[in-house]
């Protein structure tokens, strides 16, 4: 069963961190036709949380959102040790203009992506910013490794 195991595509793990239920709905579907896993969470303070519980890969941080919104959330995850540090967190919001970017960046932000959002755009970013923390972060496959030696 290890072997089966060892040869099977496994799917990254990402965090969608949004507060809109429809926006929820759409970004969650295009990355599932993918071929992401998606758990998904309505504000900063269970982004933080979340990320905490389950090792993600990729993290899309809505920048206005209840409670916590998600710069300051993305500075808590900045702020945890190891991984943390590393995972790429994408923010999403409003017609980001050059202020803005920077401000997301300088937050801890990796990447932006402008709302209302362009599905092939975040896609394409979530692809890329995806292939990259495959090799860097502790991914579902390793897990499984991990957990097979134990």
């Amino acid at each position: 069963m290890t072997g089966y195991l060892g040869k099977a595509v496994l799917k990254q793990r990402i965090l969608l961190a949004e507060d809109s239920a429809a926006d929820q709905r759409i970004i969650a579907r295009a990355l599932h036709g993918a071929g992401f896993i998606v758990d998904a969470v309505a504000d900063g303070v269970d982004a933080f949380l979340a990320v905490q519980g389950l090792p993600y890969d990729l993290v899309l941080m809505d920048v206005h959102m209840p409670i916590m919104g998600g710069l300051a959330a993305t500075g808590r995850i900045r702020a945890l040790a190891g991984r943390f540090r590393a995972l790429p967190i994408l923010g999403m919001g409003p017609y980001v203009a050059v202020g803005e970017r920077a401000e997301y960046l300088a937050a801890g932000m990796t990447d932006i992506i402008a709302k209302p959002v362009d599905l092939n755009v975040l896609l394409a970013k979530v692809r890329r910013h995806a292939a990259t923390a495959r090799g860097a972060n502790l991914t579902f496959e390793s897990r499984l490794r991990l957990s097979s030696h134990s």
